[in-house]
This record gives structure tokens, sequence and C-alpha cells, in this order.
């Protein structure tokens, strides 16, 4: 699958990108705990760790305007065919009745993963709750994210994934031929990230 049928397919089965803002949520709180001191508190951070979470802040809000951008391409091509709808529905469908039938409950967890995520926005909120409804966040996410990979090892879900993943990439190429380089912009984001994380849980 290429690099475009890969953004795309993570999209169709992330339940309207959840999963992307739970794993960013992961990757923050990863790089928060390694920079805790062992016996709890506030933590005491070097000059080289405020400078890790200064760079981490800056390239995930990039990445997420990246993000945003192939989303709007994707949700702009599907809106303009009603037959990419139509087929993006089915595959929602399929895999939700996949889901099920493997003894899941899609709708329930989605509902309550939209809930939290309206909880952290929201600006009444008190800031002694978000730590633990961001860790409900990720851990439901996660579970959420499992169960999908679960339903897509059936065959008839991963066919149905790829002829809908094939004719949006198409679609979104010929609405907008810069996709492909805010692509590779994403991954430079992802990788980045990445590698900021491992590096300050290298110095705990």
């Amino acid at each position: 699958m290429s690099n475009m049928n890969q953004f795309v397919g993570k999209r169709l089965i992330a339940g309207r990108s959840l999963m992307a803002a739970a794993l960013v949520l992961a990757l923050a709180s990863g790089l928060a705990r390694a920079q805790e001191p062992q016996g709890g508190g506030e933590p005491e951070l070097t000059e080289e760790q405020r400078a890790q979470v200064e760079e981490f802040r800056q390239t995930r809000a990039e990445m997420m305007q990246v993000q945003q951008q192939l989303a709007q391409i994707q949700q702009s091509a599907v809106q303009a065919r009603p037959e990419l709808q139509e087929k993006q529905q089915e595959f929602g469908q399929l895999m939700m009745a996949e889901m099920k039938r493997q003894g899941h409950a899609p709708e329930e967890d989605l509902a309550e993963l939209r809930a939290l995520q309206g909880k952290l926005r929201n600006p009444e909120t008190p800031e002694g709750d978000r730590e633990a409804l961001m860790s409900r966040l990720q851990a439901k996410a996660q579970a959420f994210q499992q169960a999908q990979q679960e339903a897509m090892q059936n065959p008839d879900v991963q066919k149905a994934q790829q002829e809908l993943v094939q004719a949006i990439t198409t679609a979104m190429r010929e609405d907008n031929p810069q996709t492909e380089e805010l692509l590779k912009q994403l991954q430079e984001k992802q990788r980045k990230l990445i590698q900021i994380r491992n590096e300050a849980m290298g110095q705990q």
C-alpha cells in the first residue's frame, strides 16, 4: 500500500481521527513521564529537557496542521462524490458488524471517546480531572484500535477497505495535487516526534 493509501486507510479505520488525537496525547504523556522525577511532585526539567518539550510541542502542532489539511482534502473529495459517500458508509457498517461479531461494542466505545474528547476540550473541565480523563481516553482509544485491527483480519473487510481507499486516493489526487507533498511532511513530523520521545525516555 502506498504512503497516501496508508494515510487514508488509517483515517477510515480511526473513527473520525479519534485515534490520531489519542496517539498524539500518548506521545505527549510519554514524554512527560520520562521527565518526571521518581519521587513524584513537579517535574524538575533540565535546560535540555525544556528545549525538548518546546520542540515536541512545536512539532506536534505542525503535524496536526498537516493532518487537518489532508483531512480537509479527503473530506472535500468524498463530499463531492455521492458514490464515495455510499461506499464509505457501507465500509463503516461492515467494520462495525465485524467488530460486533467479535464481541466488541463499537458504537458505545465511539460515543465514550467523543464524550471524553468533549470534556478535555471544555475549558470548564477542572484541571484536576484532566489527567484522569486523558488516561481514560488513551486507554479507550487503544482498545478501540485493537478491536479495529482484529476486524481487519477478516478478508472481506480488507478487500472492502482496499477498494474504498483506492477510490478516495484517486479522488484526492484529482482534486488537489499537493496531497503527496503534505503526506511527506506528515511522515517527517511523525518521525521527529518519535525521535524526541525516544531521546527523552533515554534520559530517565
